[in-house]
């Protein structure tokens, strides 16, 4: 819930300070643990006290502040606040603190972001990331919600400090920092996972959302670096990034991570300034071969009618998803809808998503391009045509 801003979440909490009266209090108390996943009345406490307390004493001392103002009030008819009230209730009643110690709140909340922000971009730091992954990767199995992992990598950035120095290549980072900022959603966790390499996590999002994300700040990067001078020097720049799902891709914190990992290196092999979405050939879904060009796909843009159709043969094709050869690729990640024949009376058309493109054989005129898609659903009424398929190779051969 802390979002790209890391006091936001502590301002709602200090915020039910404010209310009326107990009842309210805790109720909201139950609203943002609902929202966060972890237990709000207790991080009050902590923000307030660093007093390490279970959920259910930290609600039943924060009801306990509000009666004891009441009561101050109705004996002095002076109102002292909530916080007062508890910070008298932990000293004088209950003698929690012996020694306790007065802090200026914008500086204890300052003290609080500097242990969870990197200190030259502004993101959230590594130790922070980590924690939130768990968090909301167990938030997004309790809730059966997806969740996204984007890793982004500078690239070549050794040679902005190599070639102009260590204050250019801070200048860059800084820079990196404010433009994912300004391309995520206040849900989003946003980090400088180390280095040149960043990451964000994107809470309740599928893959296609993910994607257009990702292609966003690879965008914007390529735009901002190309015509911004950093100490009145040009520097080109431009960043390549790796996605994966869950639960598609993994279903714990540490392989989503790996995949995201995976996925970006070969974003980087395959020539960098990409996006690459972690894709996973599944054994289960076996595929056959077809070479013989008899098998033609025709695919057409998800929710664009005036797009263009592309018509490729098809290489191999499996219930989970095909390889088709095009001549002209296709943008990775975006949903496509696919209709073919295996030669039956029945023609399928199936939406799926472009995992993977790769430039193909050449048949000295043209480039071709091979297309991986993965069926959205897998496609069970396809078995006994592939069967067929698989029959009438194999007997051919």
């Amino acid at each position: 819930m802390a979002g790209r801003n890391p006091g936001k979440h502590l301002d709602r909490l200090l915020a039910v300070l404010d209310l009326p009266d107990g009842k309210h209090a805790l109720s909201t108390l139950s609203s943002l643990a609902r929202e966060s996943d972890e237990p709000a009345a207790a991080a009050l406490i902590k923000h307030l006290t660093y007093l390490d307390l279970p959920e259910d004493q930290a609600r039943s001392l924060i009801e306990s502040a509000f009666r004891r103002r009441e009561t101050i009030r109705s004996k002095s008819g002076y109102d002292l606040g909530v916080r007062l009230a508890l910070f008298d209730l932990i000293t004088s009643v209950e003698g929690r603190i012996d020694m306790p110690m007065l802090i200026d709140m914008a500086t204890f909340e300052a003290i609080e972001r500097s242990a969870i922000t990197d200190g030259l971009t502004g993101l959230f730091n590594r130790a922070y990331f980590e924690s939130r992954l768990q968090r909301e990767t167990r938030r997004a199995r309790r809730y059966t919600q997806h969740l996204s992992l984007l890793l982004l990598d500078l690239d070549n950035f050794k040679e902005v400090n190599d070639t102009q120095g260590h204050p250019a290549g801070d200048a860059v980072l800084r820079e990196m920092g404010r433009l994912i900022n300004s391309c995520v959603r206040d849900i989003d966790i946003a980090a400088r996972y180390g280095g040149e390499e960043f990451t964000v996590i994107l809470p309740e999002t599928r893959r296609r959302g993910a994607f257009v994300v990702a292609e966003r700040i690879r965008a914007e990067v390529e735009k901002i670096f190309r015509r911004k001078k950093v100490f009145g020097k040009a520097i080109r720049l431009t960043v390549s990034g790796g996605l994966s799902c869950y639960p598609e891709d993994a279903e714990d914190p540490s392989s989503l991570l790996s995949k995201a990992d995976k996925a970006l290196y070969r974003a980087k092999s395959s020539g960098k300034n990409l996006i690459d979405i972690y894709f996973e050939e599944k054994r289960r879904d076996e595929r056959i071969p077809v070479d013989d060009g008899r098998v033609k796909a025709i695919l057409r843009r998800e929710g664009a009618r005036s797009s263009p159709r592309q018509s490729g043969r098809v290489r191999n094709i499996s219930e989970g998803g095909l390889l088709v050869e095009l001549t002209e690729p296709v943008p990775v990640g975006c949903e496509m809808q696919v209709s073919f024949s295996l030669g039956s009376e029945h023609a399928y058309t199936l939406r799926s998503t472009v995992v993977r493109v790769e430039p193909g054989a050449s048949n000295g005129k043209r480039r071709r391009y091979e297309a991986g898609l993965r069926f959205q659903r897998r496609a069970k009424s396809l078995q006994p045509e592939l069967v067929r398929l698989a029959r009438r190779d194999l007997a051919a051969g």
